[in-house]
Protein backbone atom coordinates (compact mmCIF):
# COMPACT_ATOMS: atom_id res chain seq x y z
CA UNK A 1 0.00 0.00 0.00
CA UNK A 2 2.09 2.87 -1.17
CA UNK A 3 1.20 6.01 -2.71
CA UNK A 4 3.59 8.00 -5.71
CA UNK A 5 5.26 9.77 -2.97
CA UNK A 6 5.32 7.68 -0.34
CA UNK A 7 7.21 3.75 0.14
CA UNK A 8 6.33 0.94 3.08
CA UNK A 9 9.06 0.53 5.48
CA UNK A 10 8.68 -2.38 7.48
CA UNK A 11 11.36 -4.77 9.39
CA UNK A 12 11.82 -6.37 12.98
CA UNK A 13 13.37 -4.73 16.21
CA UNK A 14 14.02 -6.86 19.25
CA UNK A 15 11.28 -6.32 22.30
CA UNK A 16 13.43 -3.87 24.42
CA UNK A 17 13.90 -1.07 21.05
CA UNK A 18 9.65 -1.83 20.44
CA UNK A 19 8.95 -0.90 24.34
CA UNK A 20 11.04 2.28 23.47
CA UNK A 21 9.44 3.22 20.45
CA UNK A 22 5.91 2.67 22.02
CA UNK A 23 7.16 5.16 24.66
CA UNK A 24 8.15 7.87 22.79
CA UNK A 25 4.79 7.28 20.68
CA UNK A 26 2.88 7.66 23.51
CA UNK A 27 5.00 10.71 25.09
CA UNK A 28 4.40 12.70 21.99
CA UNK A 29 0.63 11.70 21.33
CA UNK A 30 1.52 10.22 17.69
CA UNK A 31 1.02 7.75 15.50
CA UNK A 32 3.17 4.37 14.44
CA UNK A 33 3.41 5.98 11.25
CA UNK A 34 4.10 9.10 12.27
CA UNK A 35 6.53 8.06 15.21
CA UNK A 36 8.54 5.89 12.50
CA UNK A 37 8.54 8.91 9.56
CA UNK A 38 10.73 11.13 12.65
CA UNK A 39 12.99 8.96 13.39
CA UNK A 40 13.61 7.78 10.43
CA UNK A 41 13.90 11.38 9.44
CA UNK A 42 16.10 12.37 12.51
CA UNK A 43 18.33 8.98 12.21
CA UNK A 44 18.98 9.91 8.61
CA UNK A 45 19.49 13.55 8.99
CA UNK A 46 22.47 12.47 12.07
CA UNK A 47 23.78 9.96 9.93
CA UNK A 48 24.28 12.70 7.32
CA UNK A 49 25.37 15.16 9.76
CA UNK A 50 27.86 12.84 10.89
CA UNK A 51 28.91 11.66 7.67
CA UNK A 52 29.76 15.25 6.27
CA UNK A 53 31.43 15.96 9.59
CA UNK A 54 33.70 12.76 9.02
CA UNK A 55 34.50 14.17 5.53
CA UNK A 56 35.63 17.14 6.48
CA UNK A 57 37.75 16.40 9.30
CA UNK A 58 39.45 14.36 6.24
CA UNK A 59 39.81 16.97 4.20
CA UNK A 60 41.34 18.96 7.22
CA UNK A 61 43.52 16.01 8.28
CA UNK A 62 44.88 15.99 4.57
CA UNK A 63 45.93 19.48 4.13
CA UNK A 64 47.75 19.60 7.30
CA UNK A 65 49.87 16.10 6.15
CA UNK A 66 50.64 18.05 3.18
CA UNK A 67 51.46 21.10 5.08
CA UNK A 68 53.61 18.93 6.83
CA UNK A 69 55.17 17.62 4.37
CA UNK A 70 56.09 20.43 2.55
CA UNK A 71 57.79 21.70 5.70
CA UNK A 72 59.98 18.54 5.69
CA UNK A 73 61.02 18.67 2.66
CA UNK A 74 61.94 22.61 2.71
CA UNK A 75 63.39 22.94 6.08
CA UNK A 76 65.78 19.20 5.38
CA UNK A 77 66.99 21.01 1.99
CA UNK A 78 67.99 24.55 3.88
CA UNK A 79 69.17 21.90 6.55
CA UNK A 80 71.36 20.01 4.17
CA UNK A 81 72.62 23.38 2.54
CA UNK A 82 73.75 24.61 5.93
CA UNK A 83 75.81 21.49 7.08
CA UNK A 84 77.33 21.60 3.71
CA UNK A 85 78.51 25.10 4.02
CA UNK A 86 79.29 24.33 7.92
CA UNK A 87 81.86 21.47 6.60
CA UNK A 88 83.44 23.88 3.90
CA UNK A 89 83.79 26.59 6.04
CA UNK A 90 85.15 24.48 8.27
CA UNK A 91 87.73 23.34 5.97
CA UNK A 92 88.55 26.63 5.09
CA UNK A 93 89.14 27.46 8.75
CA UNK A 94 91.80 24.42 8.75
CA UNK A 95 93.03 25.50 5.67
CA UNK A 96 93.49 28.91 7.25
CA UNK A 97 95.56 27.37 10.31
CA UNK A 98 97.60 25.26 8.08
CA UNK A 99 98.96 28.35 5.78
CA UNK A 100 96.78 27.91 2.78
CA UNK A 101 93.89 29.98 3.09
CA UNK A 102 94.26 33.97 2.73
CA UNK A 103 90.69 34.40 4.41
CA UNK A 104 91.03 36.37 7.83
CA UNK A 105 89.85 34.63 10.67
CA UNK A 106 87.02 36.17 12.35
CA UNK A 107 85.44 36.08 8.56
CA UNK A 108 85.65 32.52 8.64
CA UNK A 109 84.12 32.44 12.57
CA UNK A 110 81.43 34.31 11.42
CA UNK A 111 80.40 32.07 8.21
CA UNK A 112 80.49 29.31 10.32
CA UNK A 113 78.40 30.79 13.24
CA UNK A 114 76.05 31.71 10.86
CA UNK A 115 75.71 28.52 8.92
CA UNK A 116 75.78 26.42 11.67
CA UNK A 117 73.34 28.89 13.20
CA UNK A 118 70.92 27.66 10.50
CA UNK A 119 71.75 24.14 10.51
CA UNK A 120 70.36 24.07 13.72
CA UNK A 121 67.25 25.99 13.28
CA UNK A 122 66.18 24.54 10.15
CA UNK A 123 67.17 21.06 10.93
CA UNK A 124 65.54 21.37 14.35
CA UNK A 125 62.57 22.23 12.87
CA UNK A 126 62.34 19.55 9.88
CA UNK A 127 63.11 17.00 12.63
CA UNK A 128 59.85 18.74 14.25
CA UNK A 129 57.83 18.89 11.39
CA UNK A 130 58.95 14.86 10.39
CA UNK A 131 57.46 14.41 14.19
CA UNK A 132 54.32 15.31 13.46
CA UNK A 133 54.12 14.04 9.85
CA UNK A 134 55.32 11.06 12.07
CA UNK A 135 53.14 11.00 15.14
CA UNK A 136 56.23 10.59 16.69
Amino acid sequence: MSTPDKEVVSGRVPADTHERFEEYREERGISKSDAIRRLIRSGLDAAQEEHAQAKQNARTQTAAEEWCHEKVEAWTGIAILSAVGVAFLFLIFIAHYLGFAAVPEWTITLLMTASLSLFVIFGGGALAAWKIRTRW
